[in-house]
């Protein structure tokens, strides 16, 4: 299979012993494909001011990432001196990205252009997938998804997200609560061998505050708490725009003990939130006391819109839970807001979030 023509700014440079010059061009680039994004048909000189660097450098290197095919120039501005500006923008097909989401009851799959737009999609509904079956079938996801790109060359790796805990230096999954068969697996390693393409992993929670950062409710915030709604329950923590994603890369909101000796928690603690409020806390309560599979988001959205009575009562439980919790988050850290995403039904996140308004 055929590596990709990613660039060297691809990667972060390390930078614990300061940035060479090299090392130092490349975080330039990197910030300038960045401000392009933030700031669509932005001129040199406007974009020189918003990353502070010369006028010279910043045309210097839009001029390589427009030779690199990642920008396109767009109209000329009139009206002042000299020669009229040209607006930069980012070339959707400049490079694409396949991002996958891996939980205890799904796998997706995308295909993204540099734009952030989805070009393709494909999505499994999983009960508790096993390591290699579901490698095997990332695989085939894979090859299905860059099938929808004719430049191959130009798709520059994969992006990863699983539950935690996971070391994102080796890429190993280490006992992760409530999902049998992964401890220990190296998923990058996995995924790279089967797939021939780089891959970054990320623990979930951080994964889904960055893309709410940028493509969603956080585009608002500099500074945010999200909650990661699914089997269990993630966080993500962002600060000044970026992820922190703590010493280890896992933090992990759903284990924050609520209830002083309540239920078991397959992290081994008790009382954990994420055992009342979290859609596996939904499943099982439908499951004990209604004797009902509600196992995929389609059917708890009808037996929400239905006015089912466990979905009444975990609403009303799960906001009873999540409140001390998010009241310790937002006391220690003292975000702008807290957002909310992940896989409830959208009217039946609504009614939660209007419940522990």
């Amino acid at each position: 299979m055929n590596r990709p023509d990613s660039p060297p700014f691809l990667h972060r440079p390390d930078v614990r012993g300061g940035l060479n010059p090299e090392q130092g061009r490349i975080r330039n680039l990197q910030t300038l494909l960045d401000a392009v994004r933030q700031h669509p048909g932005s001129t040199r000189p406007e974009l020189a001011e918003l990353v502070a660097l010369t006028v010279q450098s910043t045309h210097g290197l839009t001029e390589e990432l427009l030779g690199q095919g990642l920008l396109l120039r767009g109209d000329k501005r009139r009206g002042g001196r000299g020669q009229p500006a040209v607006e930069l923008h980012l070339n959707p097909d400049g490079a694409f990205s396949i991002g996958l989401h891996l939980d205890r009851d799904h796998v997706t799959g995308i295909l993204s252009d540099l734009t952030g737009r989805v070009r393709a999609r494909e999505h499994h509904e999983l009960r508790y997938p096993q390591p290699q079956a579901t490698f095997d079938l990332i695989a085939q996801m894979v090859t299905r998804l860059r099938a929808a790109v004719s430049q191959q060359r130009r798709i520059w790796g994969i992006g990863a997200a699983f539950p935690g805990p996971l070391d994102l230096r080796t890429g190993v999954i280490s006992q992760p609560p409530n999902f049998p068969g992964w401890d220990g697996v190296n998923a990058r390693r996995e995924l790279e061998e089967r797939c021939g393409l780089p891959v970054t992993v990320q623990h979930d929670g951080a994964a889904a505050a960055l893309g709410e950062r940028w493509y969603g409710a956080g585009q608002a915030y500099q500074n945010f708490f999200y909650v990661f709604s699914g089997i269990g329950l993630g966080g993500g923590v962002v600060v000044g725009g970026r992820v922190f994603a703590g010493a280890h890369g896992n933090i992990n909101f759903g284990h924050v003990p609520v209830v002083p000796g309540g239920r078991p928690c397959p992290c081994g603690s008790q009382g954990c939130v994420e055992q009342y409020a979290s859609i596996g806390g939904l499943h099982d309560l439908l499951a004990q006391d209604y004797g009902l599979d509600a196992a995929d988001p389609e059917r708890l959205a009808h037996l929400h819109a239905a006015g089912h009575p466990g979905v009444r009562r975990w609403i009303e439980q799960a906001a009873d839970h999540l409140t001390p919790a998010l009241l310790a988050a937002i006391n220690l850290l003292g975000p702008e807001a807290v957002v909310f995403g992940g896989r409830l039904p959208p009217a039946l996140q609504e009614d939660l979030l209007a419940q522990l308004r």
